[in-house]
This record gives C-alpha cells, structure tokens and sequence, in this order.
C-alpha cells in the first residue's frame, strides 16, 4: 500500500534529487514504499540488502582494502560489473547499510552521479551521513511513522474522508454529523489495529479485527528482533546488550499503564543508573522504536512507543495519550510536557505560529484545571482540546475529534 511520503518521493525525483534518504523504525514500510515507487517508475533498478547480503559484504571489505583512494561510484560499478556511464542510470537502492559501510570514506567524494536510495533505521547514522556527502544539490530525506489515521483512510480506498477531515479543520467548520459518526467508528478500529502497515493489510485483507493481536505481536517480534541480534553480536558488557533493551521496553510498558508517564531509570529495576542504560535507552530513540517527550522546563522526559500494537499487554489510560501523540508526531511536530510546581500536568505542548499551545484530552476534569493553569502561567493565547465531539471554535480553544488529531499542521496555519 502506498504513502504519503510516495508523492512526496515522486515530485523530488522529478524536480532532479539524485539522493533519497529514507529513515523510519523497523518494519514501517520503509522498503515497501521505495520498492513500489521504483517499480512503478524505472524499466530497471538494483537492489542490495546489506544486512544480509553476505556477498556484497564480503565485496565490501576486499575493496575497502585495497589501499586505494574510495570511490562510490567505482564500488558499485565493479560490484555490479556495469559500466560507470551505464550505472548512473539505474536507480541503486541500499537497504539499512552498516555503519562501517556508511563511515568508510566511499561518500566523501560524492557529487551525486548516482541515483541513490538510501534505507536506514537509525537516526544517528542518517545524520552522519547528512554531513559527509558534500553537495549542493538537494537530498531528499523522509522520515517514515507508522501509518497515520489519514493514511489509514486512503488504505481502505475512503481517501474522500482525509479530504473532508482536512478541509474541515482548517475551516474550523464541523462535520455533518453521519460522516462524524462514521469517522469516529473508524477511527476506534484504527486505535485497535495501531499503524504498523502489515497489521492494517492484515484487516484489510480479512475485514475484521478477530485476528489482529496475533499479527501486532508477530510485528512486534519483527520490529524487536533486528536490534536484539545485532546487539547480541558485541560482546557481554556493551552498552547496549540484549537484556538491557529487553528491560528498558518492558519498564516503558509498565510506566505506561500507571497515571504519572515520567520514565525514571529506577523504574527498570532497583538500583538501575542512568549511565548503565542510558546508551540502550538512546540506541532505541535512535532506531524509532521509543520516542521521548521532553520536559518543557526540567531536565526530564516521558518515554513512549511508537505505535499503539507494540505493546504486548494493555496499557490502559496511556493509550489514546500514545495514539495521538503518534499522530502528531507524523505531522513532524515536536511535541513537550510541562509540570508546574503546584501539580498541575499537561501532557502535549506544541509550537504554534502565536507561540506555545497545550493540548487537552478529554478523559477527565482535571486536564482543563492544568491547562488552565498553564494558559495562566505561560500567557499562552488558547489551548487545543482533541475529544469525541465534533470541531468546535470558542474564544480560547479549538476542539477537534481524536480523529482529525494527524491534520494539527493545518489547524496551526
């Protein structure tokens, strides 16, 4: 099933991008994307797995080698065994190469001769990468989310409805109400399949949610997996052993079923520092799996998942707060907390064009008293409330259904 992100490959590769850099947790449909883009568009392309093509490693530290100066250009022509003017061509798709791959030097001397897309997990090996290819043209980076609610939409071939949502919200008008009501029956499927595109297919396919905590718990397992076996190859003591991953998923599901979501290290077990675990911690943020919420004001976070169908058990409370922060986040919004020194708490702080806007859900009275609170203190002009009900202006809010939440770019414009 196509993307958003689809279009927003096509128009850059239209516009002359020759790298593509595409960057997203395991298993959200990074290669899928690029896959049916390439296939849709180019007579030929080449494919390379690097995790697991044995071949192309082992080509990889006999050229590296050599001695001789690197070139990128140079390594895939004689890997491939096409000439330099035939490969620049072809599309080259790399699938999450090693870090020694990204780091050995091949890019610093490349000015884009070819088309290039780059797949990667990790954030951190993206941002290297940024910096080492010295350019002038353009490179094309997305960062891949599970599925949002608007795209959940479009798979189910009900695009019309992303459109009605969209064009609602930045008129700040209301829904007529049966498509409200229907929005809103979708949308509680949604929060129970999560938006990992192999659970959505899954419904897809059979109409029915019957078997969907089967399928999130092998994604789940297919999410986990890579990161445990590449961390089970470095010796005991890494910074980022198997049991320290395991344990710090397993303290940010626990954390997530209580009210208070401020991840402690303490909460992983007795005695547990934030120098034993915090490069796993890291290494997870790196990957996508674990998000944090940063303090607005402390030097503290709130960690979370990144999709609703990762947790293994039911977290209560803490997953609607999960799915709509997912959904923000696909908008490429930062999202902050705050705490005030008298107990009030707002989970969701966002930038907007007027400067900080709190957001509210309406689970309980409370949240209104520390959005309030917040208004108070910060002087922020209106607060954001996400609940069932349909949009709604007043002076000092705008409410929104839970649904619309993953269009909070439009409602800020």
């Amino acid at each position: 099933m196509d993307r958003k992100a689809y279009r927003t490959i096509e128009i850059a590769d239209s516009e002359g991008v020759r790298t593509f850099v595409i960057c997203g947790m395991p298993s959200v449909g990074k290669t899928t994307l690029v896959l049916n883009y390439i296939k849709k568009t180019y007579e030929e392309f080449l494919y390379i797995d690097a995790r697991f093509d044995f071949a192309f490693r082992s080509f990889f530290s006999e050229y590296t080698g050599r001695g001789d100066k690197l070139s990128l250009i140079d390594f895939f022509s004689e890997y491939f065994k096409i000439s330099q003017e035939y490969l620049v061509n072809i599309p080259i798709i790399l699938d999450e190469p090693s870090e020694s791959f990204l780091k050995s030097g091949l890019f610093k001397k490349y000015m884009q001769e070819l088309k290039l897309f780059i797949i990667e997990c990790d954030r951190n090996r993206v941002s290297f990468l940024k910096k080492v290819v010295k350019v002038d043209l353009p490179i094309c980076e997305i960062k891949l989310f599970p599925m949002n609610f608007g795209e959940f939409l479009i798979a189910l071939d009900k695009e019309w409805y992303d459109e009605v949502i969209s064009g609602h919200i930045m008129s700040k008008r209301r829904i007529p109400d049966m498509i409200h009501e229907e929005l809103s029956d979708l949308f509680e499927i949604f929060c129970f399949t999560g938006g990992m595109p192999e659970v959505v297919d899954e419904f897809i396919k059979f109409g029915s949610t019957e078997n969907i905590r089967q399928k999130q718990e092998k994604t789940a397992a297919s999410v986990v997996y890579p990161l445990l076996k590449e961390s089970s190859q470095l010796p005991a003591e890494s910074e980022i052993a198997p049991y320290k991953i395991e344990a710090i998923l397993e303290a940010v599901e626990n954390i997530l079923k209580k009210d208070n979501h401020k991840f402690m290290y303490s909460s992983i077990r007795d005695g547990a520092t934030k120098r034993q675990y915090e490069p796993a911690m890291e290494h997870l943020c790196s990957t996508g799996i674990v998000f944090k919420v940063s303090s607005l004001s402390k030097d503290d976070y709130r960690a979370y998942l990144s999709d609703i169908g990762l947790y293994r058990g039911e977290i209560g409370k803490g997953s609607l707060e999960t799915l709509i922060l997912q959904e923000i986040r696909s908008s490429g919004l930062d999202v902050k907390y705050w705490e005030s020194g008298k107990g009030a708490s707002v989970s969701m702080i966002i930038e907007g064009a007027s400067g900080l806007v709190p957001i509210e859900l309406k689970q309980d009275k409370s949240n209104i008293r520390s959005v309030k609170a917040f208004l108070k203190e910060l002087g922020a002009s209106y607060y954001l409330r996400f609940a069932e009900e349909n949009i709604k202006a007043e002076y000092d809010y705008i409410s929104v259904p839970f649904y619309a939440a993953y269009t909070i770019d439009k409602l800020l414009k």
